[in-house]
Formats: structure tokens, sequence, C-alpha cells
């Protein structure tokens, strides 16, 4: 699937197990104002726990899930998965396992926007993209970093550039090359 793709949208229902074989997947919690809150990165070969638990319980996906970069996905029919989760092990702790790692990067993210400071935050959602990119280089707007981190364009677009004037950073039109930030 192309980068902007959307995967899952709130309300949908889960009709199988998601791999993610290569590339990023968002996730996002979408407010009724349609308003989107990063809630964590599923990044190479993983599993989309969220949706395996969804999908074996009978619910609706609670997330927008958004490719970030090209992805290749392996589907597994819900069939088959139920039956992986009933009479496989290891296929049973794999999700579990994921749901809990799941868990912890939205405590995680929690956290972060709760108790750290911009300048920290931002730090850390530059260092995590930028090494999605060999050339350690984020392709973003500051809008859209700001909608992500869920604060003001304004915000980013001045702690960006007091970034650029300590040489950690080096600002492009719609990129951003990261030099020297600490995660």
């Amino acid at each position: 699937m192309p980068k902007g793709s959307i995967i899952m949208s709130p309300g949908d229902d889960v009709n199988g197990a998601f791999i993610l074989q290569k590339g990023t997947v968002k996730l996002f919690r979408v407010f009724e104002s349609g308003e989107k809150h990063l809630l964590y990165l599923l990044s190479g070969n993983c599993m989309c726990a969220l949706s395996s638990l969804v999908g074996l319980l009978g619910r609706q996906i609670p997330v927008l899930a958004e490719a970030e970069e090209d992805i290749e996905v392996q589907f597994i029919p819900q069939e088959e998965s139920n039956r992986l989760f009933l009479e496989n092990e290891e296929w049973r702790m794999h999700i579990l396992s994921g749901v809990m790692d799941s868990w912890e990067e939205s405590m995680s993210m929690l956290d972060q926007e709760t108790f750290m400071p911009l300048q920290r935050r931002l730090e850390k959602y530059l260092v995590q993209h930028a090494a999605l990119s060999e050339r350690q280089m984020v392709y973003k707007s500051h809008a859209e970093i700001a909608q992500e981190l869920t604060v003001s364009r304004e915000a980013i677009s001045r702690m960006l550039k007091m970034m650029e004037n300590q040489d950690a950073v080096h600002l492009g039109h719609g990129s951003i090359k990261v030099i020297n930030v600490k995660s």
C-alpha cells in the first residue's frame, strides 16, 4: 500500500490479522471534532496486535491506521487467526505480547504529552521519524508535526528554528534534516 493509505478507520470491522512486513504505520485516536492524536507507530516486521485482538473479540477498530511510508502487509483471515489463537501457544503469545507492547507505547505517548516539555517531545519525534530515512530526513510540514504532537504549528516552527540555530537540524521546504538531536 502506498504512503498515506488509510488501512483502517474507527468503526471498521476487522476480519483478520494484519502483519506489517515492511514500512511504518501510524495509529491515531480520532476525536469527534475530527482531530487526530498520534498513539504510536508500528515499524518493520511486526503484527498489529490491536487489530488481531479486536477481530478475536468481534468488535470494531477504535483507531485510524495510516501508512507513514509505502508498506507491505500480510493478511491472515479471521477464521485462521482465531484457530491459531486457540491452538497455537506461540501465536497466542505473539498477539498478547503485541497488545502489551502497544499499550506500553500508548502510555509512553501519553506520558510524553502530559509530563515532557515540548522540546523533548519534538526531539523524540524527530529522532524516531528520521530513523525511517537513510539520510536522517523527516519529510513533514510544521503543521503535520504540530497536528501529530497536538500543539500549535507556531510552537513547532519556533522550536525548530531554535534547534536550527543550535545546529541540531537543518530546515528545508517540507523537510527537516536531523543532524545532532538527542533522543
